[in-house]
């Protein structure tokens, strides 16, 4: 019906990927899992139409169990597993794109320009964010703009690639949910 798919491909889970005492990241980008990521490009080849993978989406959140702090790595080791596993797609599976998603921005979460692997290697950059209203103690009210806005300019600021809202959505308490969504889809994304 004209849909791409898109993959969430969350590494930590990954068979085939020992970690020989390095955090996941530096165990990727050594090589160490090129069979396994190999049968992965293959798998996806035979898909035979365009697919969007979104390989350890959020990883920018200090608490995400695949993110760049929670291994223990630092985020030039996740920049180096991004492209090489990029790398290895692109030799089996010419059919594949590459969307690099972040949680929204915060001062606990590192900065988009740390994780960006390059313009060659991304091409789709994506955002995940939501109003969490009073659903948690920590958390409050937000509009579309207030959520979304600081990270779209950090991100817009590092590339010029199309961007993509890869996960939204809006607590139905503390305020009105579908004037939240009605002002999403009709004012700010326009």
């Amino acid at each position: 019906a004209g849909w791409t798919p898109m993959i969430s491909s969350n590494p930590l889970f990954f068979d085939g990927c020992p970690k020989n005492g390095r955090s996941l990241y530096e165990t990727i980008a050594n090589g160490d899992c090129d069979p396994f990521l190999k049968s992965v490009a293959i798998n996806l080849s035979k898909f035979q139409k365009p697919v969007m993978l979104r390989f350890a989406w959020e990883m920018n959140l200090p608490n995400m169990y695949w993110s760049v702090t929670k291994l223990g790595s630092k985020p030039t080791d996740f920049i180096k597993a991004w492209r090489h596993f990029n790398n290895i797609s692109k030799q089996y599976a010419k059919n594949v794109i590459w969307v690099l998603s972040f949680n929204t921005t915060n001062s606990a979460t590192i900065p988009y320009k740390d994780l960006y692997p390059g313009d060659e290697y991304v091409d789709w950059v994506a955002i995940d964010g939501y109003n969490w209203g009073n659903s948690h103690e920590w958390s409050g009210w937000a509009s579309f703009d207030g959520t979304f806005r600081n990270s779209y300019n950090e991100l817009t600021e590092i590339t010029s690639k199309p961007v993509m809202l890869s996960e939204v959505n809006s607590a139905p308490t503390g305020g009105d949910k579908a004037v939240w969504l009605k002002d999403m889809l009709e004012s700010q994304i326009p």
